[in-house]
């Protein structure tokens, strides 16, 4: 029920920026706030680098919808959304980012995973609806030379 309703929330948002006339930048801004609040949320304070000058820190209070293992997230998602894992990233060795879609790409969430010694958790950070494109892959990649 709790995933449920988070969905809901996430969507309401969702769809309310996605009608704004500068959608794009509202989505680039969702995912930099996320991936600024999962660093902040899942990595010890003094290992985090120092941020670029044109980025700035965001202290938001949320609650996250979490389960106490992967696999019971997985379940979760597939019988309530009919999502499933489509993209893995490890951030380290015991944090992934999981991004599940569901067949038709009208659904998509993104969780975290973390393990630690004693145990695992996952846990939803964003979940939405969209038109068909909740899952996209660049055809042509051209990906930046480092230190440029």
């Amino acid at each position: 029920m709790l995933q449920k309703n988070l969905q809901e929330m996430t969507y309401g948002l969702h769809r309310q920026s996605c009608l704004q006339s500068s959608a794009s930048k509202a989505v680039r801004k969702a995912l930099a706030l996320t991936a600024a609040l999962m660093g902040g949320f899942f990595m010890p304070a003094h290992s985090q680098p120092a941020i670029p000058d044109d980025m700035y820190t965001f202290d938001a209070p949320f609650t996250l919808a979490c389960t106490p293992s992967f696999s019971s997230m997985m379940n979760h998602l597939a019988n309530d959304y009919g999502e499933i894992p489509m993209v893995m990233s490890h951030m380290s060795v015991d944090t992934t980012i999981v991004l599940f879609v569901n067949e038709d790409k009208t659904t998509s969430t993104l969780v975290v995973t973390r393990r630690t010694k004693d145990r695992e958790e996952a846990c939803i950070l964003w979940g939405g609806r969209s038109n068909g494109t909740s899952f996209s892959v660049n055809p042509d990649p051209v990906f930046p030379k480092e230190g440029v």
